[in-house]
């Protein structure tokens, strides 16, 4: 096995397959990938959409619901209780496989017969505007947490309490504006903090109290842009600072923080790491943003774990947004589950592919919303012996019948799900957060496009209205609708609404 180079379906740019990869493609028994990592990384994302929320009807109850999915997707979409109960069996929606159609076809057949969850979540309270939520009370537009209570506008929050605007912050208690926090409370305009309290506009610091503008500080308190100061020195000191204006208090912070050193990346208790932002983990490469990792590649927001395993992800390539998981390939969401590839959000399930949204299953096969079922196709039961005989027959057929899509891009057995078959428009997912795109640039790669939706409210106050300092807010901004960041002297659209060209951002406007 020597290094091969390959030229990208997708952006025909070269890209490099290592000796140690085609042993995990073998171990896998998957063949080696026809798009660079990055594409495939984007690919993936595409099936992702986290923020984009709207109000429609459960097809199932009828009641009114908060959704990432909007009106005009055929899927059925159904409020969470719904989609958890007895009333319906996704079973029952089965197929027999058609040897006449390629997989990808069927697959997306099946995709939108089969009801979908209205958001991914479950033992939720008073939280129905957080998506990608579980064991949470009291959150409001907060995606991708676990076991939190009263927390705001954040992604990424584990076990956290009264926290706003925050992401990537663990055990933590009143915190704002923070990323990168563990055990820490009374934070804010932090950037990677351990086991601090009341530190403000500070970073990288450990173990650390009643510090503001601090930087590379490991068990201080009472220091100010690193300097010590007596208690009461600190108290008098850094109340003149936190009442001025924070564009002031941001440039001041910023310009200190660039006069002192910096670590070229932040990899803490880890060996043979490349990446940024890896912690506790062992052999892996170009992994960002990854937790208790050990021998994994092109991984992106693999979550500590919950029960603290050290090693919570092994033998993994190729994967976004997982945790407890091993052997996985091609994956986008999942956790506690072994040996599964090409799936989006499979928990608790072993040996599955081509499948979506399946739960405490093994076995399955190009499945969608399974429960607790194993020896699955295309949703439909067959017995063990039955199971694998077909499977190997639906590997020869996918590569003898191949999806291709609108712009030529050939999908054999080992590619991941077709963009264009995702139920999300580009700038509906995660996609457009980390590779953002305009609507032109989109399109000519093959994407699809969303239009904002018309809205019925009437802007109240423009963005450069808002006064600078909490201290000058006067109650009557409750209620109010806010105008966008991004869009100072937009046109309108005539309701009171900017024009919707004018952000590309994912906001609400």
């Amino acid at each position: 096995m020597n290094l091969e180079t390959k030229i990208c379906q997708n952006c025909k740019n070269p890209f490099t397959i290592e000796p140690e990869d085609f042993l995990f493609y073998e171990k896998i028994h998957v063949p080696s990938p026809t798009w660079c990592p990055e594409c495939r990384m984007v690919r993936r994302m595409v099936w992702r959409n986290e923020r984009n929320l709207y109000k429609r009807k459960c097809d199932l109850c009828k009641k009114d619901i908060i959704s990432m999915y909007s009106q005009n997707i055929l899927t059925p979409v159904f409020d969470n209780h719904c989609w958890y109960s007895d009333k319906w069996g996704s079973i029952d929606y089965g197929k027999k496989y058609d040897f006449s159609k390629s997989f990808f076809i069927q697959f997306s057949e099946l995709q939108k017969k089969v009801p979908v969850q209205t958001l991914q979540g479950y033992q939720n309270q008073n939280s129905d505007f957080s998506n990608y939520s579980v064991y949470n009370k009291d959150s409001y537009l907060s995606h991708v947490i676990i076991k939190n209570e009263g927390v705001l506008y954040s992604r990424f929050l584990i076990r956290c309490f009264d926290c706003v605007d925050c992401t990537y912050v663990t055990g933590c208690n009143n915190c704002a504006h923070t990323i990168y926090a563990e055990n820490s409370s009374n934070c804010a305009y932090g950037i990677r903090l351990e086991g601090c309290r009341d530190v403000l506009m500070s970073r990288y610091c450990t173990n650390c109290s009643d510090c503001y503008g601090c930087i590379n500080l490991k068990n201080k308190n009472y220091c100010i842009f690193n300097a010590q100061y007596t208690k009461e020195e600190y108290e008098k000191k850094s109340l003149e600072l936190i009442l001025s204006p924070i564009e002031e208090q941001r440039e001041r912070a910023i310009t200190f923080f660039l006069s002192q050193p910096h670590r070229a990346v932040h990899v803490y208790e880890s060996k043979d790491v490349l990446g940024d932002y890896v912690f506790n983990s062992k052999d892996c490469l170009n992994c960002f943003l990854a937790n208790n990792i050990y021998h994994g590649k092109y991984l992106f927001e693999t979550s500590r774990s919950i029960d603290q395993r050290r090693e919570a992800i092994r033998d993994a390539y190729d994967c976004t947004i997982i945790v407890d998981v091993e052997l996985f390939f091609e994956m986008i969401g999942g956790s506690k589950s072994y040996q599964c590839r090409f799936g989006v959000i499979n928990d608790g399930s072993n040996y599955l592919e081509y499948s979506q949204f399946c739960y405490n299953s093994q076995n399955l096969f190009g499945c969608v919303g399974l429960r607790n079922k194993s020896y699955c196709i295309l949703n439909k039961q067959y017995t063990k012996e039955e199971y694998e005989s077909l499977v190997l027959k639906i590997i020869k057929h996918m590569n003898d019948m191949p999806y291709i899509d609108k712009k030529g891009r050939v999908y054999k057995y080992g590619e991941f799900f077709p963009p264009e078959l995702s139920p999300f428009a580009y700038n509906e997912t995660i996609a457009q957060e980390y590779f953002t795109l305009s609507e032109a640039e989109a399109k000519s790669k093959g994407y699809r496009w969303k239009d904002p939706e018309p809205r019925n409210y009437e802007i109240q106050i423009k963005n450069d209205q808002i006064p600078d300092h909490i201290k000058d807010v006067g109650d009557d901004i409750i209620n109010k609708v806010i105008e966008c960041g991004h869009a100072v002297g937009s046109p309108s659209t005539g309701s009171g609404q900017t024009a919707g060209a004018v952000c590309n951002e994912q906001c609400t406007e």
